[in-house]
């Protein structure tokens, strides 16, 4: 089966590259004249000169990526509205998936995108449920079992069983995670209440998912439970401080106190012979505000709460779709950056010139944004694709990955038996290196723009964190090992021993 990228034209045949590449040339021989013309420094100027006449042409502006929080209660229409975009995720996905060629990859996404589809055909029945699910949640031992257990054993006073339980294990989440990527989120996704445990003051990870759960639109209770485990007058002012803690957040009638369990009483009597009877002396449970808490809600907010939890299942099904759909696009994407990462390898290292290995990656990139922009779908004007390179390549000196990326492979390379190494191939694995992590960090951007024709005037600083990001994580030192010995076995060898001699481990 061919694809859009199977029919695209050789890379000799490709203008763009070839000029860049011509140019990259042309400032090579002029440096190789200098020392006939004691011109020192005209290379290094002329090489600077053009990329930094590129940097100037895209400024970027900067934009605010905050997302409004959709309103409660939601209308039908907005939910309707997201169960349509969910279908066109799914459409989009079955798209990229008929060019996908043959094999255990286009097997495994084919059995994903199906299980998609009957989740997308239950979207409309799940608006017209009768019955809300609710989840228990919360830290190590704050009571999630006690409390589960007393809802299923005990008539809540609403008039029949309109409520469902489960304790979902895997919160409060820390700091660094984000709720989207919990193991618990797909069954806390589907929940229409949470009521969420506390035992005290709010910890810094508990604060963090409760403002996850608003961001969500998940309807929560914060329950304060365990009173017996503080003195009678300590009791209110836990409480006063944890109402405090939560102003702004919550709902002031969504804190309530509970005592499913209270720990029995001991209880010491003196007899009339003088002795003393102990013994342990149950007190009774006191969910009572919680159960009013939850027979409001029931009455007064169900048909929202219902709402809000098939939107949020809509929009987690579009995330999936569109995290599969991406999976085989990254797929198709990574021979391409491979090819273009070993063309940038050969150029620069038959072009010793330390000033124009960024010159010459980014013209190999310009031409690389435009073959991976069609994989995903957003069609550029080689201008944009220029423009979209030159940004890269502005992001990489802010970062310094020039220098960073010399010094770690060539502490590699040095320790090899190549001879030609200590030179011009030092720069030739560096631009490989670099025009890698512009292929992955453009992949990246093209995943999380999602749009026809990406706005190449506003995105330096969405660029900036994923090229930071991407190459933080190629840099670890066993990558940078594996990555050098590919590169050694791509370059052109003139004067080199044979291509697999051993390198340093250190």
């Amino acid at each position: 089966m061919t694809t859009d990228i199977d029919t695209k034209p050789p890379i000799y045949k490709r203008p763009l590259l070839i000029g860049g590449l011509a140019l990259s040339v042309f400032l090579w021989l002029i440096d190789s004249l200098q020392h006939v013309l004691a011109e020192v420094g005209t290379i290094s100027f002329l090489g600077l000169l053009a990329l930094a006449g590129g940097i100037l042409v895209m400024k970027p502006r900067s934009r605010s990526l905050a997302m409004t929080l959709p309103p409660r209660p939601l209308d039908r229409t907005a939910v309707e509205a997201a169960i349509a975009q969910a279908a066109t995720a799914l459409e989009q996905l079955n798209q990229t998936l008929a060019t996908t060629p043959e094999g255990p990859l286009r097997v495994r996404v084919a059995a994903q995108a199906q299980a998609l589809q009957t989740r997308w055909q239950a979207l409309r029945p799940e608006m017209e449920r009768a019955i809300l699910r609710g989840a228990i949640v919360g830290g190590p031992s704050v009571g999630k079992t006690t409390l589960l257990n007393y809802l299923q054993g005990h008539t809540i006073p609403w008039e029949d069983p309109r409520m469902t339980w489960q304790e979902i294990a895997g919160l409060p989440l820390t700091t660094e995670q984000a709720i989207a990527s919990a193991t618990c989120w797909p069954q806390l996704a589907a929940q229409d209440v949470v009521i969420f445990l506390i035992t005290g003051d709010l910890t810094e990870s508990e604060r963090h998912t409760l403002h996850q759960l608003q961001q969500v639109n998940l309807r929560t209770v914060v329950a304060l439970n365990k009173p017996d485990q503080y003195l009678p007058d300590e009791w209110p002012l836990v409480l006063q401080r944890v109402r405090q803690q939560l102003q702004g957040t919550i709902d002031s009638a969504d804190l309530v106190a509970i005592a499913p369990a209270p720990t029995p009483l001991k209880v010491r009597q003196q007899q009339s012979d003088g002795s003393m009877r102990e013994w342990l002396e149950a007190r009774p449970a006191d969910v009572s505000a919680l159960t009013d808490r939850l027979t409001t809600l029931v009455a007064t907010e169900q048909p929202a709460l219902i709402l809000a939890t098939t939107q949020r299942l809509a929009q987690q099904l579009q995330q999936e779709a569109r995290a599969t759909r991406n999976e085989l696009r990254r797929q198709r994407a990574l021979p391409v950056i491979e090819q273009y990462q070993w063309v940038a390898a050969a150029a620069t290292s038959l072009n010793p010139v330390p000033t124009l290995d960024l010159l010459a990656t980014t013209a190999i990139n310009a031409q690389m944004v435009l073959d991976l922009g069609a994989i995903y779908q957003c069609p550029l004007s080689w201008q944009q694709a220029q423009t979209l390179a030159t940004t890269l390549a502005s992001q990489m000196l802010k970062l310094g990955l020039v220098e960073v990326s010399t010094q770690l492979l060539g502490n590699v390379l040095k320790g090899t038996s190549l001879t030609f190494v200590v030179g011009a191939a030092i720069q030739g694995v560096s631009a490989a290196y670099l025009t890698r992590v512009a292929g992955l960090s453009l992949v990246e951007y093209f995943a999380q723009v999602e749009t026809a024709t990406p706005d190449t005037g506003n995105m330096g600083d969405r660029l900036q964190q994923i090229v930071q990001t991407i190459a933080q994580t190629t840099q670890r030192s066993t990558l940078i090992q594996d990555f050098a010995r590919q590169a050694i076995a791509a370059l052109p060898q003139p004067n080199a021993t044979p291509a697999d001699a051993p390198l340093s481990q250190s």
